[in-house]
């Protein structure tokens, strides 16, 4: 067998149908999820270690704020297209 037919009968074997299933499982999942698409303003996601939660992000806003190597808050604004 060829090298290129290899990769066909590896696509055609595990490939597809690894997609395909994915595609039947999950459809029915996002369809039904709790909120729309259209619904979604923004996002808000603050992380740390433990229960200081000293590095966050604001998509509203652009703002992102974090804790660089010399422990200094450097805060830069990062547009999400």
């Amino acid at each position: 067998m060829t090298s290129r037919g290899k990769k066909i009968f590896l696509a055609s074997t595990i490939i597809i149908p690894f997609l395909i299933y994915c595609i039947v499982y999950y459809a029915p999942i996002i369809r039904n999820a709790p909120f729309k698409a259209k619904e979604f303003v923004s996002l808000e996601y603050k992380w740390g270690a433990g229960n200081n939660l000293e590095n966050s992000y604001n998509s509203a806003t652009g703002e992102y704020k974090y804790y660089n190597n010399n422990d200094s808050l450097i805060t830069t604004k990062i547009e999400l297209s």
